[in-house]
Parts: structure tokens; sequence; C-alpha cells
């Protein structure tokens, strides 16, 4: 409860979470509106993620090992990379 209080405090233009996370931040769902984008898991996060991007954005991925965060990459790097 704590980390999601701090990252709402950040007041991030868009904040992606997953898992046991999006149960941390449901009590800020009102405050964060549409800049919330949650996900039952990283591959399911990837596409959601996609779509909102518009290509400046700087992107930091934290996640426990256990959820393997890293299963976003394919959806990411499609996205930099659309002619591969």
């Amino acid at each position: 409860a704590h980390v999601a209080r701090e990252l709402v405090a950040l007041k991030p233009d868009l904040l992606a979470v997953v898992g046991e996370f999006v149960h941390a931040l449901a009590p800020h769902a009102d405050a964060l509106g549409d800049r919330l984008l949650t996900a039952s898991d990283p591959p399911a996060l990837g596409p959601a993620l996609v779509a909102r991007l518009r290509g400046d954005e700087v992107i930091v991925l934290k996640a426990s090992r256990g959820v393997a965060l890293e299963r976003i990459l394919p959806a990411l790097t499609a996205r930099a990379n659309p002619s591969d």
C-alpha cells in the first residue's frame, strides 16, 4: 500500500500494473482515472500498454522476479521496430 501511495503521488502520465499490484492501486483508481492501466498478467498488459504509447515515452519496468514482466517486451519491441 505504501508503494502504491508513492506511485500515485508522483502523478505519472500512465501507470501500468499487473497481478497482485492491481489490488494495491484499487483505492487510487478514481484519482488516477484513465492514467491507470491494469492487466491480469504481463502478456495481457503488453498490447494494452503499446496501444497507449505515443512514441516518446520513457518506460520503467519493475516487478518481482515471479511476475516475469519481461513477457511484455515482445509487444514493446514490435512497437519500437514495426518494420521487423
